[in-house]
């Protein structure tokens, strides 16, 4: 008796060509949504950031009973930014904590010229320094449209808050 039965095993050779091709296929479509996806979280976590960061400055100054200031690094704000007691720099050894963007190309602006010179501070009772209207952190990518900018609103009462643009 001969059996005609016969179990097969694993994947033809075309089978296995054909779930490739599908595979890169999808992978086309999905990879330019990826990057778009990964820049508009980059925005969107160096915006926490720095609204997180201007908290941390106010809940310092209200602890410690003396001005906190919040100045960029050398380089600009899109490098990075410190909180210190002291108006000397991002490079003192009284620096209380430094900050970095997590996303590189990044372009951060402020309303109120905020610089190395005139940094945000915030007073012993947690109140914005510096008189005058609300200060307004914009947060872009310049590869992505302004509709996904974020700002970060610092009101003269010294409270933060993030929202789109």
């Amino acid at each position: 008796m001969l059996k005609t039965s016969k179990k097969t095993r694993g994947f033809t050779l075309v089978e296995l060509m054909v779930t490739l091709a599908v595979l890169a296929i999808i992978i086309g479509i999905a990879m330019p949504a990826m990057g778009q996806f990964t820049k508009k979280q980059a925005v969107r976590s160096t915006a926490d950031e720095l609204m997180l960061s201007l908290v941390f400055a106010r809940s310092e100054a209200l602890k410690a009973g003396h001005d906190i200031h919040i100045m960029p690094v050398a380089a600009g704000w899109n490098v990075g930014w410190c909180a210190t007691p002291d108006l000397t720099g991002c490079k003192d050894t009284s620096l209380l904590r430094s900050f970095s963007p997590s996303g590189k190309g990044l372009e951060i602006t402020n309303s109120r010229s905020f610089n190395t010179g005139n940094p945000v501070t915030f007073t012993p009772r947690g109140m914005l320094k510096s008189g005058g209207t609300d200060a307004i952190f914009t947060v872009k990518d310049p590869l992505l449209s302004d509709a996904e900018r974020r700002c970060i609103t610092l009101v003269k009462t010294g409270r933060a808050s993030v929202s789109g643009c």
